[in-house]
């Protein structure tokens, strides 16, 4: 990126422009290279937890056979990036519309953290995958339940509160203030 700005300035339009449609391809094509190493990688730490010897080779054979899994998650992962985008940049948006892009944004992150295992591991579809998260979470644990529901609404009440935080650090500094 910096090196097409810099080639630009520089009077390397053609070169510049080459090499920023270059980091355009490669700002999309990460999407679709990480999650191809975290399927790979959760497959190959499933097998070695199990007392298997692989290599990455077998675990990225695996993680070819995976490819439909692999797109869709991609593809989920670039629009949950955008919201997270989208969440931190407008300020225009009012307070309800940020914490509910956050909510989704949170919700996503627990859903592929189960997902990507849940496909290389048990090699299932999308649709599968998502029935196996919803008995998952009809069988869990209420104490389970409990943390992942107190981390999310935390993280909720967090973001409410932060307003009247702010608020009441400047009363506490102007009490100081006044005070001394």
């Amino acid at each position: 990126f910096f090196a097409a700005i810099v080639l630009i300035v520089a009077g390397s339009g053609g070169l510049g422009t080459l090499l920023l449609l270059a980091w355009a391809v490669l700002g999309i094509f990460h999407f679709f290279y990480f999650n191809r190493q975290e399927l790979a990688l959760s497959w190959l730490v499933f097998e070695t937890a199990a007392g298997r010897d692989r290599s990455f080779d077998d675990a990225a054979g695996r993680a070819g056979e995976l490819k439909p899994q692999g797109r869709w998650l991609s593809l989920l992962d670039m629009a949950a990036a955008w919201i997270a985008w989208r969440r931190n940049s407008s300020e225009k948006d009012g307070f309800l519309t940020r914490v509910l892009l956050g909510a989704m944004t949170e919700g996503w992150d627990l859903v592929n953290h189960f997902l990507l295992p849940a496909f290389a591991v048990d090699k299932v579809g999308f649709s599968e995958g998502m029935g196996k998260l919803r008995a998952t979470r009809e069988n869990v644990p209420e104490t389970l339940v409990g943390v992942f529901g107190i981390d999310v609404m935390g993280r909720v009440v967090g973001t409410i509160m932060a307003p009247l935080h702010v608020l009441l650090v400047l009363i506490g500094i102007a009490v100081g203030i006044y005070a001394s």
